[in-house]
């Protein structure tokens, strides 16, 4: 479920029009430019960046055009698929890497499709696909997408095809793996998180956090990332601790890992939403991908318990309570 608050309007008053308070209002124009400007969440805006996908393999029987990316709460590429063989296809199960201009990772996303559940192969990231345009004949194309709660702070430059599975009407199939496959890891949780009363700050306020994962999945640490900046209550860490990051196919090896996190803490009445809460973060201080958690004071049912608050959790606008990450 998306969690989208409405603005509150804000009515603003007319001055007098003497050039002192005309250049005063300019400047103040500019300032809360400014500030808006580095107040919004750093990523690759909805601009829909277009880039090519590098394709280190030579006999490839499908084209990949019209490939987009852009992230807001959370990360959507879409690519159109033709199929270029003589046979249909009727599995599809494709891997695009991204970078940026330092040839550094940003992330991979799985573009996939399936008359039904991906025979013998690894679970993937999205729990639906397109099925009703398979098989895909030849000469046919199809949309895909591929997700992510991984925001990239930035817009990669490059993209690689990683590794392609295809499975052909006639049973034949075509895989080809430049990196290895990526499965989507999935981030267990608890229920509603309960704070005891007063420990929570009463204003709108944001941390910048690296959650360290063992190969067990169990959290390792809990570490600021900006020491300077105010300090993260202990009992929002000691719920961070609780969680668990496991892979979401079981032929998959556990592995250490971290994820840099943004984590805002909104109360209830806030005229803002998870689009345009701010954070106090430049793209530098997220680069190259980060998760945006948000907890929001509630006092709607079930009641808390007695001397605790509840708070809603949001991963990326979303309250599932074990959404895909990686």
């Amino acid at each position: 479920m998306a969690w989208i608050r409405q603005q509150k309007k804000r009515e603003t008053a007319s001055h007098p029009p003497r050039l002192f308070s005309l250049l005063l209002g300019i400047a103040a124009f500019m300032l809360f430019a400014d500030a808006c400007q580095a107040n919004a969440i750093p990523n690759c805006d909805g601009a829909r960046v277009h880039i090519a996908v590098d394709i280190p393999f030579h006999d490839i029987p499908i084209s990949i055009s019209e490939r987009s990316i852009g992230s807001d709460i959370s990360t959507l590429a879409s690519i159109v698929v033709t199929n270029t063989a003589n046979s249909a296809i009727s599995e599809l199960d494709i891997q695009i890497e991204y970078r940026g201009s330092n040839d550094q990772v940003f992330g991979s996303l799985r573009f996939v499709a399936s008359t039904g559940s991906p025979t013998g192969w690894l679970p993937t990231a999205l729990p639906s696909w397109p099925k009703s345009a398979l098989p895909l004949a030849p000469g046919g194309s199809i949309s895909l997408d591929g997700t992510s709660l991984r925001i990239f702070a930035v817009c990669p430059d490059k993209a690689r095809l990683t590794a392609i599975r295809l499975r052909f009407a006639d049973g034949s199939e075509f895989i080809r793996t430049a990196s290895p496959w990526t499965s989507s890891a999935v981030l267990r949780r608890g229920p509603r998180p309960q704070f005891p009363v007063g420990t929570i700050p009463q204003t709108n306020s944001a941390y910048l956090l690296q959650l360290s994962f063992g190969a067990t999945g169990d959290v390792q640490d809990v570490q600021q990332v900006k020491p300077d900046a105010v300090t993260l209550p202990k009992v929002v860490i000691d719920e961070f601790r609780k969680w668990r990051l496991e892979p979401k196919s079981q032929l998959d090896k556990p592995e250490a890992t971290k994820i840099l996190a943004v984590v805002r803490i909104e109360n209830e009445g806030s005229d803002c939403d998870v689009y345009t809460c701010p954070i106090p973060f430049v793209a530098a201080d997220l680069y190259p991908a980060f998760v945006l958690i948000d907890l929001n004071h509630s006092s709607t049912t079930p009641a808390a318990t007695p001397g605790f608050e509840n708070y809603d959790l949001f991963l990326g606008g979303s309250t599932d309570v074990s959404p895909d990450l990686l």
